[in-house]
């Protein structure tokens, strides 16, 4: 989150703001400009961030062993309450790699199409961290809330957040999905429980936290507080779905959990298993993309906009399988060194479809650095995969 590049009249960028480049019609020429500033600074701290997670690997392979598990990769999933073990999840992973592979090699064609290229001529800042898909120059972004855009310098009047018109366009898909789920998400809301406009000095980063209940100031207990980085100006279609419907979703979760289960003199979050949470929020963005005339009044950008997130999705599904691969080799292969851990983190990539075969491991570098889970929250790829698998079937279901 600490990573900034400076870039031209653009100023400051963030890691967001970079990404926020990456998925544009921005000209080739500043995507690669911007792209190349960006893997520079990633490379500046390689050093630093594989030392701490040498270190990392080491402790938390020790805690494993404390408690009699062979290493951190099984140990992590015992930490989520993950359901199902390590080999399920290795059997998951190579039924993934064979599905998906094919569909990644096709969604890699249709980006260079889209790009007028051939896929030998793709390029790391056409599909920057494997999820981030640039637009050609003729085509615009949709940007459903651009025009609800408020100052980030704009502070909460007479109890209302900033942002509220857009808060209010989520109420709006909550109603369309369920009237609880509204009710929740306007209890949240109603507390002025809500801080998601981007600041220069606020990390990136989105989370909706729950607090303790406290039953002899509010009996009915706090509602959850939402804090997310939400663009709309810049983001397109996939940050009101990924970013806003997603954490809304987590807290709408927080929400009716407190309203169904706790009861007066009782203390305690309102949390539930790490598993099933995200298959809520997930299923909330599944739910989405059946309202999007709600987002855009054009039939055809609403098709448009369901083909891009479907698109997104392969991508996040296989990068999440890729990354879960790369977690496990690194805690079953501790003692490895800084070289090894790049070369193998391209070999995965490679492996699921990512990387072209003309691209070599410095194209990329140490971008696996720039995901934070890695290091603060290991194994959690794996519940943002088994959550997209299962809330896709309810999706489809829901539409049906």
């Amino acid at each position: 989150n600490a990573l900034r590049v400076q870039y031209k009249d653009r100023g400051e960028l963030t890691r967001s703001n970079v990404y926020e480049i990456m998925d544009s019609n921005a000209p080739e020429s500043e995507r690669k400009e911007v792209w190349q500033l960006f893997l520079a600074e990633i490379e500046k701290s390689a050093p630093r961030l594989n030392e701490i997670m040498d270190e990392m690997i080491l402790l938390r392979n020790e805690v494993a062993t404390t408690v009699g598990l062979p290493n951190y990769a099984v140990h992590g999933l015992h930490v989520i309450e993950y359901s199902v073990g390590l080999d399920k999840i290795k059997e998951a992973l190579q039924a993934i790699k064979t599905t998906m592979r094919p569909l990644i090699t096709r969604a890699v064609a249709l980006q260079a199409k889209r790009l007028g290229k051939e896929v030998t001529e793709l390029q790391p800042w056409d599909m920057a961290n494997k999820t981030r898909l640039a637009l050609p120059e003729e085509v615009e972004p949709l940007q459903p809330l651009k025009d609800k855009v408020q100052s980030a310098d704009e502070t909460a009047e007479d109890g209302v957040p900033a942002g509220k018109e857009i808060l209010d366009v989520a109420q709006a898909l909550f109603a369309r999905i369920h009237p609880e789920l509204a009710a929740a998400y306007s209890a949240i809301i109603a507390a002025n429980h809500a801080d998601i406009l981007r600041r220069p000095t606020k990390s990136s980063g989105i989370a909706a936290a729950c607090f303790h209940r406290h039953s002899d100031m509010d009996a009915a207990g706090l509602p959850p507080f939402l804090f997310l980085n939400h663009n709309p100006d810049a983001d397109q279609i996939a940050s009101v779905v990924r970013v806003l419907m997603h954490e809304s979703g987590h807290g709408v979760q927080g929400q009716r959990l407190i309203e169904q289960h706790q009861t007066p003199g009782e203390h305690r979050l309102s949390e539930t298993r790490t598993e099933l949470a995200e298959i809520t929020s997930i299923t909330v963005e599944e739910l989405t993309t059946a309202h999007f005339d709600v987002l855009l009044a054009e039939e055809g950008d609403q098709k448009r906009a369901y083909m891009e997130l479907r698109q997104r999705t392969i991508y996040e599904m296989a990068f999440s399988g890729a990354l879960i691969d790369f977690e496990i080799w690194m805690y079953e292969h501790a003692g490895h060194d800084a070289k090894t851990r790049k070369e193998k983190y391209a070999a995965i990539m490679k492996e699921y479809g990512f990387h072209p075969e003309h691209w070599s491991e410095d194209m990329t570098g140490n971008d696996w650095q720039v995901v934070p889970h890695l290091f603060t929250n290991p194994s959690y790829f794996a519940t943002y995969l088994l959550a997209r698998i299962v809330a896709m079937q309810f999706g489809y279901q829901y539409k049906e």
